[in-house]
């Protein structure tokens, strides 16, 4: 009776033991092989109105979509993930819905003629999205921000207005804010979600522009959510990183009393003109290392920069570059568990590539790269799905 108790029981460890390897490997396909689940890294080549599906462990693509839209510039996926948006940078630009499982075209919303949609925030129920304008016939003029809904693609009347070209626009976790960038004018758009209504704040606090101007430029938003937030201001609350493209650097503006709390010199990011193609430029941000990755077109450098609490002299920061060998860094993510950063390349007009940082190292290494397509700019990164 013994002996068959043992024989049950290595029987049972043994079965588990296949289970857990099958689960390792993947559910079938119905020709009875394993289907590998990775996560994956969607990037928009913006030369060719394309984009490619890379695995995101090894760079490998997997798939490529044709997305039927001229210059396709910004990527966001609906939180639960089943649906992702494509924003086509042009006069008259494109929305369009994709759904997430095959990469089907579900929808579109074409913008008003004098309107260059560059970025678009959705709201963490995945119903809302606010689109931006980076600038019409007159760029130095204050735009409007559409508001989309997004089950219809339909437009939701409004009377939001922005600053002068305005480039990014993120949205809090919370869904109470969505925070804009405006370059010509230098300042910050803050739309408050509940009743549609605007705070803006200068860029520059210690001077008010009666002209637009470019004298820093913000470009780029990072959103940081979390009370933990290693740079204190107030009570800790949620923060906005601002990359600012003609100031060299990047400023923190407070979420909750809505002003300019600290700025961030990034090292070489300045261009010293008015060029658009200066200064730093999209950003990530991990809150576990306080590594902030900002790109910069003019330095072809990334640099990973460790915030430090407010007051401390900026002078003794941490930051680290991390050079490429294409050029023209511009989109930047961070993977869920903040190991790796994905960088994009236009790399003029040559094709683009798209290099993997390791965050944990130290410091921060460039571990990977894959050429991609024409002029890639937009990224995303998304969990493996079964």
């Amino acid at each position: 009776m013994r002996r068959l108790t043992l024989l049950l029981a290595r029987g049972l460890l043994a079965a588990i033991g296949v289970f857990g390897l099958l689960s390792l490997a993947g559910c079938p396909d119905e020709g009875g092989d394993p289907v590998e689940v990775f996560p994956k890294l969607y990037v928009l080549n913006q030369g060719d109105g394309t984009m490619f599906i890379l695995n995101a462990k090894t760079l490998e693509r997997v798939d490529s979509v044709n997305l039927g839209a001229a210059n396709p510039h910004f990527i966001e996926f609906s939180p639960d993930g089943q649906h992702y948006y494509v924003v086509s940078r042009t006069l008259a630009g494109m929305v369009s819905k994709f759904q997430t499982s095959d990469n089907a075209p579900v929808g579109s919303y074409t913008t008003p003629f004098d309107f260059q949609p560059t970025a678009i925030a959705i709201t963490p129920n995945g119903l809302t999205g606010y689109v931006v304008n980076f600038g019409g016939v007159d760029i130095s003029t204050r735009t409007k921000i559409l508001k989309l809904d997004l089950t219809t693609m339909t437009l939701i009347p409004t009377n939001m207005t922005a600053g002068a070209m305005t480039h990014d626009a993120r949205c809090t976790a919370d869904g109470k804010l969505v925070v804009v960038c405006n370059m010509m004018s230098n300042d910050v758009t803050i739309i408050h979600t509940d009743a549609d209504t605007i705070t803006t704040i200068s860029i520059d606090p210690d001077s008010l522009y009666p002209t637009p101007t470019t004298k820093f430029g913000p470009y780029g938003v990072c959103i940081d959510n979390g009370s933990e937030s290693l740079l204190k201001h107030g009570d800790g609350g949620p923060r906005a990183f601002i990359a600012c493209q003609h100031g060299g650097q990047v400023r923190v503006v407070d979420l909750e009393d809505f002003h300019v709390t600290d700025s961030l010199h990034v090292p070489g990011g300045h261009g010293g003109s008015h060029d658009l193609a200066h200064g730093p430029t999209q950003m990530c941000y991990d809150r576990n290392t306080d590594h902030l990755f900002v790109t910069t077109q003019f330095d072809n450098l990334v640099y990973a920069v460790h915030v430090e609490e407010a007051g401390h002299d900026h002078d003794e920061e941490t930051s680290w570059e991390i050079p490429l060998a294409a050029t023209q860094p511009f989109g930047v993510v961070i993977s869920d568990d903040g190991q790796r950063v994905y960088v994009a390349c236009v790399n003029a007009q040559e094709k683009g590539w798209v290099y993997m940082i390791d965050n944990f190292a130290h410091p921060p290494a460039k571990v990977d790269s894959a050429q991609v397509g024409k002029m890639c700019y937009g990224l995303a990164w998304q969990p493996a799905r079964e």
